[in-house]
């Protein structure tokens, strides 16, 4: 396999994206909990529930990719010690 370790994607980009994903999750959210709900076709024809529980996977999502962003790493260990910062040249 081919890993690019040098590709670094914008921070703001990636937030950006984030937000749209919240964004997307709450308003499936809003149609899981409205109380005037009318099934049809297309997005709407899942069920009130299904639309509630893809909100809440979307805006879980949404966080993972913000704190990734931030510079979590969810496969680290954490028995690790920090990486050491390197020391300035003088």
């Amino acid at each position: 396999m081919c890993y690019a370790f040098r590709v670094r994607i914008p921070l703001w980009l990636m937030l950006a994206f984030a937000a749209l994903v919240v964004v997307y999750g709450a308003y499936r959210i809003k149609l899981g909990l409205s109380r005037t709900y009318q099934q049809g076709s297309g997005l709407r024809a899942m069920s009130q529930r299904t639309h509630l529980v893809v909100g809440i996977v979307y805006v879980l999502l949404a966080a993972g990719l913000a704190a990734v962003s931030f510079g979590w790493n969810p496969w680290s260990s954490a028995d690790q010690p920090a990486p050491a910062k390197p020391k300035p040249k003088s």
